[in-house]
């Protein structure tokens, strides 16, 4: 018996010696699943992910057709991100000593699902994830942001709490707000459209939701964070936000601009720095996992 003890008082004392480890090397997370072709860019040159790779400020996230990866940040927060799509991880800060810090990411293209945690329910906390012609901001809440490249249309749907979403030509007025079941969406040069509801049933959300499923609740999904994701088991998902957050009209009004005029520069981050098409990753596999 207490040799048993002994043992798990020391697994427990190694784990969090190497959490603590990852934090001074500068890692914001974990690859905790993933499936396809998933790869990790750091100083120039991109390597192939595995279950347990850690991300960390100025990494770019990259997946083929197929390829899905989930990343558990030490903030607890979750991120999916769906086949085909190219992540910049510009900026984490977390420091729940202060009560205050900030996650900046530009999704270049493809689509992303966010379950932030309630560290971000802040005031002085931040939370956004970019895209040429928008910005998402929330404060503890679940949503997914996808990019069309192509035609540079943005589409942000709310699954939970409230997330607040701008035109990059304009980041402070003419705002939405979207919150649980609503959709807006952001074309070059034009501000967010009014928020839609829409349906389970609903093409456009079946679309969205498409190999971003996050399956299960519970408990939040590391005390641990070095533990379960480097064994690669199956992790319980963290709950949705409640969504009990006060209902703020939206500031500014919903007039359009010239759809001519191409929006404001992101904010100067490492993003910025891949403003170029992204090269199709393909990996044949028969594996179907659903996140």
């Amino acid at each position: 018996m207490l040799r048993a003890m002994l043992t798990t008082v020391a697994a427990l004392f190694l784990a969090l010696a190497s959490t603590a480890a990852e934090a001074q090397n500068g890692d914001a997370g974990k690859m905790v699943s993933l499936e396809g072709t998933v790869e990790i860019g750091r100083a120039g040159s991109f390597t192939a992910a595995t279950v347990g790779s850690g991300v960390a400020p100025g990494d770019t996230i990259r997946t083929g057709t197929p390829g899905r990866a989930r990343i558990l940040f030490h903030d607890d927060s979750v991120l999916n991100i769906g086949d085909g799509s190219t992540l910049v991880i510009d900026e984490t800060v977390y420091d729940p000593n202060k009560g205050a810090g900030s996650t900046l990411m530009h999704l270049l293209g493809g689509k992303v699902r966010a379950l932030v945690s309630d560290y971000y329910s802040d005031s002085q906390a931040s939370y956004r994830i970019e895209t040429t012609t928008s910005v998402s901001g929330v404060r503890g809440t679940e949503f997914i942001v996808a990019y069309d490249a192509s035609s540079q249309l943005s589409e942000v749907l709310g699954l939970g709490g409230e997330v607040a979403v701008h035109s990059t030509r304009d980041r402070k007025n003419h705002g939405v707000l979207i919150h649980a079941m609503e959709v807006t969406e952001v074309a070059k040069g034009r501000f967010p459209t009014p928020p839609r509801q829409i349906t389970t049933e609903d093409d456009d959300f079946r679309r969205l939701i498409g190999g971003l499923d996050l399956p299960g609740s519970g408990l939040p999904e590391s005390l641990l964070l070095g533990e379960p994701a480097l064994s690669g088991e199956q992790i319980p998902s963290p709950d949705t936000a409640d969504g009990t957050q006060s209902r703020e009209p939206s500031t500014g009004t919903m007039d359009e601009p010239n759809p001519d005029l191409p929006p404001d520069e992101p904010a100067k981050t490492g993003g910025d720095l891949l403003d170029q098409p992204q090269p199709i990753l393909e990996a044949p596999t028969d594996v179907d996992v659903h996140f």
